[in-house]
């Protein structure tokens, strides 16, 4: 937990070094002159500038010691010399002091100003040039970089304005500071605001959509996690940033119009709580900012929440076991076995047993096969989500042991991921259901059209125009998504099987040994495991017809996400998955919509 709060404060330090300036020469200035920060702004910066080379000479520290095992100050010169990452925190540092000497003086000529611009620029560029966005390419890195700059110029500067308000506070200053209008320096910040939110949510998702692979990593991984509580605390700081434009800002500008002191005052307090929250809300996203960028982005798959270490005794055995996720799917499991003497120890196979705590169904059985000296691996890939009890028989190789059991909590089924979108025609023309909906959303699309056109340009229909332009977005919507589907990369695959008497006989005999248990010997979902599964097996006879064969052979493959259907690619030829969807194809429709079901084969 270090180094999270290392990095946040980090953050923290950089948006109140970059904030300072930003605030004197955006919202303070007058007429081309900077605003004075006071001593208490000044304090505060000068605090920023202290916390950004501190936290980064304790990263430098960190970072000696992990690499070589001490944190001496001849590591620690050493890393700052000769590793890229060192000299990128002597470069960020300089940068930082150099930004400090040039801000000090407020600079008003252009030229200063702009010395003072790049030296800014170049604090942010080190900063993130030791983030996650600087490995995926030039397109990363500059989203990181504009990122970065409006999150601290932003942030910065609102700190600053928050500790600007209390200073303007009625009884923090003379009655020469009173004639300050509040209005005139929120309006400001609020155009400051404004281009710096379109910046961090266009740069957000950009960097997100690269780091990220999907959905699933924002529940299942300890930075997805991180992701959403920054998003969640963001989008309450967001909140609190509206409510101070559309209300408080214009309340504050009937100070201009000669409201009454008492009510001018009350406005302005209220105002200065709520920039005060918007602030304190902007640390906790720094803070979980650090979190972020000391987490590694999961840009695989990731079946396993947390990987698992476990080490232990069995007897006169000691045992390693991880696991771990891996690229295709599966997870990893990894065991090593070292006797009293440190020798490995070797042994025939050792079986496993994963079972779900709460779910009927059978046990999910697999073994762990000699890898090397001491060494058993086995890679799974599980077919529901959730908690997993594991069981490991290791009586071949401890006899008097009772095994190593142990409990992992897998995250969505990366099979999930492998589906794509396409556009197709049948989900519109083909299905009853489909047919009725475009139907409907032409006849709202038309709908909205005329209204559209009755309305015209007149004032008075504007609520008209406006709830039928929406209407026309919403119903155009809908009717491209009727022709988009979700499918998998197979979908439209033809069977390269013949479909032969001898080939559908084949298929049948591999049905009933791989699949029968559970479907039954005729495919209707009564199998003899049927009555332990939870959703019970499919009906085949009334499912398959309505997918293709390449999407019931990418089922066969790959199984079923939220079923206990197990992927049949390890135990099955290619040709053996194509021989059962011809057996399937053979299969006659029943239940009620047997007529319907055997006029549309696709």
């Amino acid at each position: 937990m270090t180094f999270p709060v290392l990095k946040a404060g980090h953050y923290i330090g950089l948006a109140l070094l970059l904030g300072g300036p930003a605030f004197w020469h955006w919202i303070t200035a007058e007429r081309g002159r900077p605003g004075s920060p006071g001593r208490a702004g000044l304090a505060v910066w000068l605090t920023g500038l202290a916390l950004f080379v501190t936290t980064g000479l304790l990263d430098a520290v960190r970072a000696a010691s992990e690499l070589y095992a001490s944190a001496s100050v001849g590591d620690v010169l050493f890393l700052l010399v000769n590793a890229r990452y060192g000299r990128i925190i002597v470069l960020k540092l300089a940068l930082a002091v150099v930004f400090s000497l040039l801000a000090l003086p407020r600079p008003v000529s252009l030229w200063s100003k702009l010395l003072l611009l790049l030296a800014g620029a170049g604090v942010v560029c080190a900063v993130s040039a030791t983030g996650h966005a600087s490995a995926s390419g030039w397109a990363g890195f500059l989203a990181d970089v504009i990122h970065v700059a409006a999150m601290a110029t932003w942030g910065g500067a609102l700190l600053h304005f928050a500790l600007w308000l209390w200073r303007m506070a009625p009884w923090t200053q003379g009655p020469e500071q009173r004639s300050l209008p509040a209005s005139a320096q929120a309006e400001r910040f609020a155009r400051l605001g404004t281009a710096a939110v379109a910046a961090l949510a266009a740069t957000g998702a950009l960097m997100a959509m690269r780091l990220i692979y999907g959905w699933p990593a924002l529940t299942a991984t300890p930075y997805g996690t991180a992701l959403l509580i920054k998003l969640g605390v963001f989008a309450a700081l967001l909140a609190v940033a509206a409510a101070n434009h559309f209300f408080f800002v214009p309340a504050l500008g009937r100070e201009r119009a000669g409201q009454p002191g008492a009510a001018r005052h009350a406005e302005t307090r209220w105002f200065r709580y709520a920039v005060a929250g918007e602030a304190l809300l902007l640390l906790l996203v720094l803070g979980a900012t650090g979190v972020l960028t000391t987490g590694t982005p999961p840009r695989e798959p990731q079946v396993l929440a947390y990987p698992i270490h476990e080490t232990g005794r069995l007897g006169t055995v000691t045992y390693e076991l991880d696991a771990s996720s891996q690229a295709t799917g599966g997870i990893l499991f990894t065991l090593r076995l070292h006797d009293a003497g440190g020798r490995p120890v070797q042994g025939p196979a050792l079986p496993m047993e994963l079972t779900m705590p709460g779910h009927v169904m059978p046990p999910y059985r697999a073994a762990l096969r000699p890898s090397g000296p001491g060494e058993y691996r086995a890679e799974l890939i599980l077919p529901m989500s959730g908690r997993w009890r594991v069981a490991i028989d290791t009586s071949a190789v401890a006899p008097d042991s009772a095994g190593i059991a142990f409990e992992l909590r897998a995250g969505s089924s990366p099979r999930e991921l492998q589906r794509v979108w396409y556009f197709t025609w049948y989900r519109a023309l083909r299905w009853p259901a489909g047919v009725l909906w475009l139907i409907v959303y032409i006849a709202m699309a038309g709908f909205a059209v005329h209204s559209i056109r009755t309305a015209g340009a007149k004032p008075a229909f504007r609520p008209l125009r406006g709830s039928a332009q929406l209407l026309l977005f919403f119903s155009l919507w809908q009717l491209v998504s009727l022709f988009v589907a979700k499918g998998y990369p197979t979908a439209d695959n033809p069977n390269p099987v013949p479909a032969t008497a001898d080939v559908v006989a084949t298929g049948q005999a591999l049905f009933e040994t791989y699949c029968a248990q559970c479907h039954g010997t005729g495919a209707r979902g009564d199998g003899p495991l049927a009555g332990e599964m939870w959703p019970p097996p499919s009906d085949l006879t009334i499912f398959a017809p309505m997918h293709t064969d390449g999407e019931l052979y990418w089922f066969i493959s790959k199984g079923v996400p939220g079923t206990a259907m197990p992927a049949f690619e390890a135990v099955l030829s290619e040709e053996e998955r194509w021989t059962v969807v011809r057996y399937l194809r053979s299969l006659p429709a029943t239940g009620p919509g047997a007529a319907w079901l055997n006029r549309y084969q696709y």
